[in-house]
């Protein structure tokens, strides 16, 4: 016990302060200049559509001169994460390991649920629909 409060003793303290105390900043956190040269872009690929997007892919290296595809099939894919450094494949593999983990944890937090109340039972049912409508009581038309 005593070890453990010589190491909070060391932890450095915060102090508390309020929203007053704090120096007003102007942050912007893009450069100007490159706002400035992303909109263009966007702008380019909006008004010539595919276009514009194989113009400024070739631009940047993208897309090979002679080619239009920039369209990637999986073996290409794999091929592409295959040559990154280790370092560059970790981030990739950690990134996507942690979006799926967090996916299924809210695909799984949203389920079908059916329950007793006065006069029957309600409930929600949860299922892929291509299409898919809503009745709300009241208005014009109430139950």
């Amino acid at each position: 016990m005593a070890a453990d409060a010589a190491k909070l003793s060391d932890m450095p303290v915060l102090r508390k302060i309020s929203p007053a105390e704090i120096e007003e900043q102007e942050f912007e956190p893009v450069d100007p200049k490159a706002r400035e040269q992303a909109l263009a872009i966007l702008t380019d690929v909006k008004e010539r559509g595919e276009e514009g997007l194989l113009k400024h892919a070739r631009k940047f290296g993208e897309v090979a001169e002679d080619s239009s595809c920039y369209v990637l099939g999986k073996e290409e894919m794999k091929r592409a994460f295959d040559g990154l450094p280790a370092e560059h494949q970790g981030v990739l593999t950690r990134t996507a390991a942690r979006i799926k983990a967090f996916a299924e944890a809210q695909r799984d937090s949203i389920k079908g649920i059916e329950v007793d109340i006065a006069g029957g039972r309600a409930g929600q049912t949860v299922e892929p629909v291509r299409r898919a409508g809503c009745y709300a009581p009241g208005g014009r038309y109430p139950l």
